[in-house]
């Protein structure tokens, strides 16, 4: 492609590229490339290949897709030439090298010049996982990767390589729900049905401190600080950390459980805090609450998207991974400003997945040996590991999912930047965004002198016409 006819949207961000690596022609005669050894297209018929990919992705499941690898190009405009005039595809690509080849080797003006298309690549790791993160932020995406363009990735975007894995397994980013889901929603229907929404209380925080309390092994260290917040902070707790709390006589504001397996259920204990679940919450947990919940949907699920006219109004989230990035995206639509996260580690301290209390309750001994870290801080490599920087400057190690979990927190902080968010005294992972405080004097300065608002719950009423609508729609057959 020369510059007369490269798109202007992109003639400055192809400009500065490196010199295209020699093009070979395959079979059919179309333009292929080897890039240390490895074929970018294939050297039979490089546009059959590319509508072969192309038909292998739904674009009526879900018409937005966040594509990694450009390759040739060849995909990119099978996929295009199959996408809805409402659809998006979204491009990162890493490897300049090879976006000079496909830029000085075809004419790809067809897709540059196509408004449905974004191109995003950079100078290095951090620069595309910042426009990574800006993307991901407004739109539900079906992530899809080009695997040889994956194969091309250079080692220095480890990151980004890290970050596109979890992405392909986040369950934000699927559009149906398995079996266990189905189950615990009909399980469900009465208190989906009569429960109010979380919209009720997005803004009625506004300006007061919050604290959300996870169940990581820094929440050990931060008991005695949570104590002395009661009235003065509104303390937000995930289902795993509210047992804890409860033993150490820490009264939280809202509970807050999403899990659609019913182990959370055992860390539960009668309270009078209200419940926020989600509609495939384990049906023992909703049922414990019985009166005191609200029901939170998250955006792009096969039952939001069912259920939207009828349950517009409850309010949602796109917070993907745990049940501390819906509780942490949760504060942040309520408006609580300092948010403080305690108890948030998302990595494994001195061999510990929980803290000491939660944990007796999976295991009776620290992750560790040849499964990790232990106590000592000895590391065993294992595939779904990962090296990460601490919040203490130090390298400590996390799972493959917990990582997910990080970078969704990081997504959400990054939405609401005029709000300020505090990791306390933790020795998890570094989180951005995040002001990283180790006293509890300075921890108790910040979150101990608000005034926490009175909140107006509303009540929770039968609605047995929503409930059998609901219902009729769930057995509908696809």
């Amino acid at each position: 492609m020369d510059d007369n006819s490269a798109s202007r949207r992109y003639a400055e961000l192809l400009k500065d590229l490196p010199p295209s690596p020699p093009t070979e022609r395959a079979k059919s005669g179309v333009p292929t490339v080897r890039i240390n050894g490895v074929l970018a297209a294939s050297n039979v018929d490089p546009v059959a290949e590319g509508e072969k990919f192309a038909r292998a992705v739904d674009v009526e499941k879900n018409p937005n897709l966040l594509v990694y690898g450009f390759g040739l190009g060849y995909h990119i405009e099978a996929l295009l030439k199959l996408l809805p005039p409402n659809g998006k595809v979204a491009v990162i690509e890493a490897n300049r090298e090879l976006l000079s080849a496909a830029s000085h080797g075809r004419d790809l003006s067809n897709v540059l010049d196509d408004a449905r298309f974004t191109l995003v690549t950079g100078a290095g790791d951090a620069d595309i996982c910042q426009k990574l993160s800006s993307i991901l932020s407004d739109t539900q995406w079906q992530v899809v990767i080009h695997p040889a363009s994956f194969r091309l990735l250079p080692e220095s975007f480890s990151e980004l390589k890290r970050t596109f894995e979890m992405l392909r397994t986040d369950r934000r980013f699927g559009g149906s729900f398995g079996d266990q889901e189905h189950e615990n929603i009909m399980a469900n229907l009465s208190a989906i049905a009569s429960s109010p929404g979380a919209s009720a209380l997005f803004g009625a925080l506004r300006g007061a401190p919050a604290v959300l309390v996870g169940a990581g092994p820094s929440l050990d260290r931060n008991l005695a600080f949570l104590d002395r917040l009661k009235g003065r902070a509104f303390v937000l707790a995930v289902d795993t950390s509210a047992e804890v709390l409860n033993a150490n006589g820490i009264a939280c504001d809202m509970v807050v459980s999403v899990d659609p397996q019913p182990d959370s259920a055992s860390h539960l204990f009668d309270s009078s805090a209200p419940l926020l679940f989600m509609p495939s919450t384990h049906p023992s947990v909703v049922a414990r609450f019985a009166g005191r919940r609200l029901i939170i949907l998250k955006e792009g699920h096969a039952f939001s998207q069912k259920t939207r006219e009828l349950l517009a109004d409850r309010g949602s989230t796109n917070a993907g991974g745990s049940v501390s990035c819906v509780a942490l995206d949760f504060l942040a639509r309520a408006g609580a400003d300092p948010i403080g996260l305690v108890g948030q580690d998302f990595a494994f301290n001195k061999g510990l997945p929980y803290n000491r209390r939660t944990m007796a309750g999976f295991v009776s001994e620290p992750f560790g040996g040849a499964e990790g870290e232990d106590a000592a801080g000895n590391f065993t490599a294992r595939a779904d590991l990962l090296r990460i920087p601490t919040a203490r400057g130090a390298s400590g190690v996390t799972h493959a999912n917990l990582f997910g979990y990080l970078r969704s927190a990081e997504e959400i902080i990054a939405r609401h930047p005029a709000t300020a968010f505090y990791n306390v005294n933790s020795e998890g992972a570094a989180i951005r965004g995040c002001t990283d405080i180790f006293s509890q004097g300075e921890a108790e300065r910040i979150f101990g002198v608000g005034n926490v608002p009175e909140l107006s719950l509303p009540e929770e009423r039968p609605a047995p016409e929503l409930e059998a609508e609901l219902k009729k729609l769930l057995l509908e057959k696809e």
